[in-house]
């Protein structure tokens, strides 16, 4: 991509992980359309069969139990992030076990009784769970910390379907994104038209002057297929693969710090910068039956729209 002037290259706060691993985002609900489970059970089993590890939000319920269970039947490592609030259950009593052992002033006594630890005494506390070794839990102090440890593990975001929590936290990593924070692909699963109106809201934004034209890719849509059978994971992660690092001029440093706050290069204005051409990348996936011995041929059109 060319540009009239070079901007210097901020170095991003959250850089990629030396395991390749994909952070998903999504509903701790099934929703009313079965195209939407079976959206996230292929990509679960699409990202463990890749060899990359799941990092989603710890949950065992909806499309959050259904991505992480794939990708564990397909062989893979699947690591939650949970907030120590939302802990119930057999993980509560397991972790009672775990921070009984790793951290001072807490003993079995205090772990049979109705007393809860203060996290902010040590570091974050992780643990294999009992039923699945391949299943790692990461117990963190709050809903930021959940994202933020999230966005560390991670090399790509995939957003299923879901609710407020799920909007939220794909907004969030976009912002990242735009600001310097991170340089990595995130993909929009658009299940049956699920994300849409999340679409034409940013289309909007960009008409009215709110979101820099420049910004367009940071997001890539998948607009996928009717077919119930259509293989979402495996379009995501070659999504993934294909997937460049835009040019976007960067004003902020993140490796500085209050304590080495150091002084900020200049970069040029956005105005300065000719903006992308809209791409379209277009995945052919043949399809081979092997009863039939038919061919079919299949063209996917992924949106890179950010």
């Amino acid at each position: 991509m060319s540009s009239k002037h070079t901007a210097p290259e901020m170095p991003p706060l959250l850089g990629f992980p030396s395991q390749p691993a994909v952070a998903v985002f999504c509903a701790s609900r099934d929703g009313k359309e079965p195209a939407f489970r079976h959206a996230a059970q292929s990509l679960g089993e699409a990202i463990a069969k890749s060899g990359k590890d799941l990092i989603y939000g710890g949950g065992n319920n909806g499309l959050m139990g259904a991505v992480s269970k794939a990708a564990l039947d397909a062989g893979g490592k699947v690591t939650g992030i949970t907030p120590y609030p939302m802990l119930s259950g057999r993980r509560l009593e397991q972790f009672k076990k775990v921070y009984a052992q790793e951290k001072t002033g807490w003993n079995e006594g205090m772990a049979k009784s109705k007393y809860y630890p203060d996290l902010n005494r040590g570091d974050w506390v992780t643990f294999k769970e009992e039923a699945n070794e391949w299943l790692e839990t990461v117990v963190v102090h709050s809903m930021h910390d959940r994202k933020l440890e999230m966005a560390k593990r991670a090399e790509a975001f995939v957003g299923l379907p879901g609710g407020f929590g799920t909007f939220e936290e794909l907004m969030e990593v976009i912002t990242w994104s735009q600001i310097g924070i991170h340089h990595k692909p995130i993909i929009f699963l658009n299940v049956l038209g699920f994300y849409n109106p999340i679409k034409e809201l940013v289309y909007s934004c960009i008409r009215g002057g709110l979101i820099d034209e420049l910004h367009q890719e940071l997001i890539i849509f998948i607009d996928g297929s009717d077919d119930p059978n259509f293989d979402w994971g495996t379009v995501a992660l070659e999504a993934m693969e294909q997937w460049k690092k835009p040019y976007l001029p960067q004003k902020f440093n993140w490796m500085k710090t209050l304590d080495d706050p150091g002084e900020l290069e200049e970069t040029k204005p956005v105005e300065d910068i000719e903006p992308p051409n809209r791409r379209l990348i277009r995945i052919m996936e043949s399809k081979g039956d092997r009863e039939s011995e038919k061919e079919s041929t299949m063209e996917q059109v992924i949106t890179v729209f950010a």
